[in-house]
């Protein structure tokens, strides 16, 4: 996860923008302000990272990010990451469980 914007926060109100994907179906992605920058933000959906909107509320930088190699790179990583859980059950049967967790 990019974490230039730590203080990123969804926008007060709440604002969306929408994306039509080549399927035609729209993707509603909430935007984000961060205090720190005073930058209107959106978090792409695939690999997390946020990505500056400018002031016309374009997707055409999103549109772009998503059909990098980078942002599909960023997404595999963090689908790994939830697939392999800390603790495989292999290592709450034998000898090597932590020992916090026995």
């Amino acid at each position: 996860m990019n974490n230039d914007y730590v203080s990123a926060r969804l926008a007060s109100p709440p604002e969306d923008i929408h994306l039509i994907v080549a399927s035609g179906n729209s993707i509603r992605f909430g935007v984000y302000f961060d205090e720190a920058t005073k930058k209107s933000l959106v978090r792409c959906d695939r690999c997390q990272k946020f990505l500056v909107l400018g002031a016309t509320r374009s997707t055409s930088k999103l549109i772009h990010h998503r059909e990098e190699k980078d942002c599909e790179k960023r997404a595999e990583r963090l689908r790994r990451k939830e697939l392999l859980p800390k603790h495989s059950m292999a290592c709450l049967i034998c000898s090597d469980v932590p020992s916090k967790l026995k």
